[in-house]
């Protein structure tokens, strides 16, 4: 027998290699509140994101709008990549940091 292949495991004996999964009614209340928290900051970067993305015009953002769209809904990482690398600054926000600078 190779180690891919499944192996018999004796009813409530451990499987080796892999944690029991555990459930919702598993986690302790910091968890659970931990989970929700960082679901909610997800859901409210990916939200911003598109929201900017649907009022920037396409000139102002780099490369093809729908592919950003796209790229937003990756966890956390798309929509910081989409603030950090997708978005051009457009010619308003220039004018205010040059007024700011004075």
């Amino acid at each position: 027998m190779t180690d891919t292949e499944p192996q018999d495991v004796a009813p409530g004996v451990k499987k080796p290699g892999r944690p029991p999964k555990r459930t919702w009614k598993d986690l302790t209340p910091q968890e659970r509140t931990g989970s929700i928290l960082t679901g909610l900051i997800q859901l409210t970067l990916a939200a911003i994101a598109w929201t900017d993305l649907a009022r920037r015009p396409a000139k102002y953002v780099r490369g093809p709008k729908p592919l950003w769209a796209l790229a937003i809904t990756i966890n956390f990482v798309g929509p910081v990549s989409y603030f950090i690398f997708g978005r051009l600054p457009d010619r308003a926000a220039q004018r205010r940091k040059r007024r700011a600078k004075r």
